[in-house]
């Protein structure tokens, strides 16, 4: 079981890329919703991990505009599986039992979900730059899920969300929440068992 630890220090620049799998609203019995977090310096290693993979399997920026958990083969999930560990980063996992009932994907709920998973990186005072993956166009819809998220939250953060098809922060979240979701609704720990050093917390 991994050591449950805070190591994020209010002197460092921190980033946190969070993504969620599988839909709030439907069937499966569990929600999952991970955070990533590290230091500037190792974003530039997760772009080249990314450089890396698209080389090994032969392919051109263009041909591959985004890597994803879901149309990956196993021999990609675990190469990333994989890298994660030799990267100097922190993750976050925040696991709903929804007991099979479906919850309405609203920017409220979100919000509510969103500040639940920061708060758990609370044991120690500390900053972080939070990016999402942009889903709200809506202006009203956007501001009405910040309202919900800064409500309580007592440390500072910038939120900002963006196109994870430009953000390979956002895809290696991605590829961490779908190992959370393998592991919870399909019942696989094996990728989740190759990144669990990285694992501070996980609810």
């Amino acid at each position: 079981k991994p050591e449950k630890r805070l190591q994020l220090n209010i002197m460092d620049y921190w980033t946190a890329f969070i993504d969620e799998c599988p839909s709030l609203s439907d069937e499966n019995i569990f929600f999952c919703v991970a955070l990533v977090a590290h230091n500037k310096n190792i974003y530039k290693q997760i772009e080249k991990l990314f450089k890396k993979l698209r080389r090994n399997l032969g392919k051109k920026k263009g041909q591959i505009t985004e890597f994803k958990f879901h149309n990956s083969d196993s021999k990609t999930r675990t190469y990333i599986a994989h890298s994660i560990q030799k990267l100097n980063l922190e993750i976050f996992g925040l696991i709903i039992d929804k007991n099979k009932r479906k919850i309405a994907d609203t920017p409220e709920n979100y919000g509510l979900i969103i500040r639940e998973l920061l708060a758990i990186t609370n044991k120690k005072k500390h900053s972080l730059s939070v990016i999402l993956d942009k889903r709200y166009t809506n202006r009203n819809q956007y501001e009405s899920f910040k309202e919900v998220l800064f409500t309580g939250l007592k440390n500072s953060y910038v939120v900002e969300s963006v196109d994870s098809q430009t953000n390979s922060g956002l895809q290696l979240a991605d590829f961490v929440v779908g190992i959370f979701n393998q592991k919870y609704n399909q019942l696989n720990t094996d990728l989740w068992k190759q990144m669990s050093s990285k694992i501070v917390k996980e609810v």
